[in-house]
């Protein structure tokens, strides 16, 4: 503590915060760790009852979050980097390379 910054740091959890926490964390162990909960999940998946947000949790689980990342190659370099660019600059470029990829089935 300091004077200018009196009272616990910038960002500690108070103790009330961390009770409710652990509870919270309890709770959902509880549910987790039950039988009766994981075979209702299976049966759900089953039957194609299963929340989306569930299903999409597990496919990542199992298989990890796709990547976000797209690299294109060019014989220039050996990958585009469009990261720096917003969106107006994205939608620009993908109209760009859109009509220029349409472009190379048409006859000349």
């Amino acid at each position: 503590m300091s004077e200018k910054n009196p009272g616990r740091p910038i960002g500690a959890v108070g103790k009330s915060a961390s009770k409710r926490r652990n509870a919270a964390e309890k709770f959902a162990a509880e549910i987790l760790d039950s039988e009766e909960y994981r075979c209702s999940l299976i049966a759900r998946a089953h039957s194609g009852t299963l929340a989306p947000a569930i299903e999409k949790m597990l496919w990542a689980y199992r298989f990890g979050v796709p990547v976000k990342k797209v690299e294109i190659s060019t014989p220039e370099k050996s990958a585009v980097d469009y990261s720096d660019m917003d969106d107006q600059m994205l939608a620009n470029k993908l109209k760009e390379l859109t009509e220029l990829t349409l472009g190379l089935g048409k006859p000349n």
